[in-house]
């Protein structure tokens, strides 16, 4: 025997408007509102996963058998039959005035019409498949609160779960795109990090925003960004980052690194070429000076610097005689005096 059980689809994250006949919301836990007020108690889950079911086939008439089955697997052809029955005349009494968008085109089928009906599911699968304009994506995306059916834990619904979810990843990783294009590195970011956050495991969507992280020049975002897909992938999958997303990581970093141990530039008067040239002589042997406005830095400036940033033991300077190297090192020497560094 059934007992009753009250449930209720009454999550709501925006005010429908009264005038909308039937607002149907199936990404997220689900609602069903009437002309803005949610749809009365059911007597089971079943009633709303009958109308999840109807809606996901958008209008398209559906086997009754199939439903029956479906819904109520372990029991007998004649037992599911006759439960189907009684959780659609529960679901036509909760409807009200809108129980006439269960329709019956054949004796052995049964189809939702959704004809003016809110569905955020088709909201969604126009705006991806046509994005007309980024706002109308951004409204379409806004309306994924959460994986399909949140909370049914049914077999059938895990192959549609799975496709929404792409649908929304696509939404927002086009959304980057549009950001992108338009040259706002934030909005890109604020883009992949939602998607990033939907489906953490999805690396060509993390390596995309560590990507964008650096253009912005956050190291500290980029590291992080890295360690917690690798924090994740070893506890949920025990897996390493793929060796693409290990190689761009290291390619960021040591770009990063480089760009921040460029001097700064100092916002003073320079000395005028003939005032060096009178208080350092050109040198006609040996080492340049330091301070000489006759040394030109060159990248072993930059990466000798790095080698010393970076804590290395041991630094070997070589190349051809008269290259510059004792001239290098006087110069490396004496800015790390500057810096009141011990040498």
């Amino acid at each position: 025997m059934l007992l009753p059980v009250a449930v209720a689809a009454t999550f709501q994250v925006e005010p429908t408007p009264a005038h909308t006949p039937l607002t149907l919301r199936l990404l997220g836990p689900m609602e069903v509102l009437c002309h803005g007020r949610p749809l009365p108690p059911l007597r089971t889950h079943k009633g709303l996963w009958l109308i999840a079911l109807l809606t996901l086939r958008q209008g398209a008439p559906v086997d009754r058998a199939w439903l029956a089955t479906t819904l109520w697997s372990g029991s007998f052809p004649l037992q599911a039959q006759y439960n189907l029955r009684r959780c659609l005349s529960d679901l036509r009494t909760a409807l009200g005035t809108e129980a006439h968008r269960i329709e019956t085109p054949s004796a052995r089928t049964i189809r939702l019409d959704l004809s003016d009906a809110d569905v955020d599911i088709k909201s969604l699968e126009s705006a991806v498949r046509a994005p007309v304009a980024r706002q109308v994506l951004e409204d379409a995306a806004a309306l994924y609160r959460g994986e399909l059916l949140e909370g049914c834990a049914e077999k059938w619904v895990e192959a549609d779960r799975v496709r929404y979810a792409e649908l929304y990843l696509g939404a927002l990783e086009t959304l980057a795109e549009m950001a992108d294009a338009a040259g706002d590195t934030s909005r890109k970011v604020a883009h992949l990090r939602r998607a990033v956050s939907a489906q953490p495991e999805r690396e060509h969507t993390q390596r995309t925003l560590m990507e964008a992280l650096a253009d912005l020049g956050d190291a500290a975002a980029v590291t992080q960004t890295y360690r917690s897909l690798r924090v994740y992938l070893r506890d949920k999958m025990n897996l390493e980052p793929s060796r693409e997303t290990r190689t761009l990581y290291q390619t960021l970093t040591d770009r990063l690194a480089e760009e921040s141990a460029r001097p700064a530039v100092v916002a003073a008067p320079l000395p005028r070429p003939s005032d060096l040239a009178a208080a350092v002589p050109e040198p006609s042997s040996g080492a340049i000076l330091p301070g000489s406005s006759y040394y030109i830095e060159r990248a072993a400036d930059r990466h000798i610097l790095q080698a010393i940033r970076r804590g290395d033991g041991l630094i070997l300077v070589k190349g051809p005689r008269q290259i510059g190297k004792t001239s290098l090192i006087a110069q490396t020497v004496a800015r790390l005096r500057s810096e009141e560094r011990r040498v």
